[in-house]
């Protein structure tokens, strides 16, 4: 199926599609049922009207808002800039030690040169090991911030339509991990370049080869793994909605007439 200008859908665009008008009349239909269950617990509209409101005040406004600023302070994660200066600390760290095994005369045999590799490499093991802490912290800070919102059916709603429109948090961690390995891929290429032209005091005719150079590629998820994903977010819309019907239907038998 093609649209104007290049938009080609797909098998499974059109799946996807699909799947986002299923969460979206799921979504629709849990507050059609909240909105028979108030109706069955009180007895005037305007209450039921005043009801109402309050808890979509809390469902759409205050649970996904103050969800976060709980897993920070639970979970609290250095700044970035933090992060940062900490590196640039362990960056002048390192060349100060590189500049002391240069005056020294170990510095022109192989010996100095093993002992800059080694300090080189351990500066930035400690930058790697600084990065992949900030990672960790911050993932586990997101991942109890979005438990917490699910509380709120909105958030279930959101974070399954992101994930449906390749837009949520596991299509920016395909991009970032495609960011680190084209980084490496990158700085290998570099390396061998700078290599042969070191070995032979130049760069040799034709080393530049665009197809040799490193491809930015992203993982793309699959529909099946998608749905798997967002399968906790299907099953709290669907209970919310069999907890609302059968509860409206409750009381409803049980509501006063007279």
């Amino acid at each position: 199926m093609h649209l104007i200008g290049a938009i080609t859908l797909d098998g499974e665009s059109l799946a996807r599609i699909g799947w986002f008008v299923v969460v979206s009349l799921l979504y629709i239909s849990l507050f059609f049922t909240l909105g028979l269950l108030i109706s069955t617990l009180t007895h005037r509209a305007s209450t039921a009207l005043i009801v109402s409101l309050f808890v979509w005040i809390c469902w759409i406004l205050v649970i996904p808002n103050l969800a976060p600023v709980i897993a920070r302070i639970a979970y609290p994660v250095p700044s970035a800039q933090k992060i940062t200066a900490e590196k640039m600390a362990v960056d002048q760290e390192t060349q100060l030690k590189l500049q002391r095994i240069s005056q020294q005369t170990l510095s022109y045999g192989d010996e100095g040169r093993r002992l800059q590799e080694e300090i080189t490499q351990e500066g930035e093991a400690r930058q790697e090991k600084l990065d992949r802490f900030y990672r960790e912290e911050f993932a586990t800070q997101t991942s109890v911030s979005k438990t917490l919102s699910r509380l709120s059916p909105a958030a279930s709603y959101r974070y399954a339509t992101t994930e449906l429109a390749a837009t949520g948090i596991s299509s920016f961690i395909a991009f970032r991990q495609a960011h680190e390995r084209f980084e490496e891929e990158f700085d290998d290429f570099a390396d061998g370049v700078n290599e042969q032209r070191n070995n032979q005091g130049r760069l040799p005719d034709g080393w530049y080869e665009a197809d040799q150079l490193p491809q930015f590629h992203i993982i793309e998820s699959r529909l099946d793994d998608t749905i798997n994903g967002l399968s906790i977010d299907l099953l709290l819309l669907l209970v919310y909605n069999v907890l609302f019907f059968m509860g409206s239907y409750l009381f409803f038998l049980r509501y006063d007439v007279t």
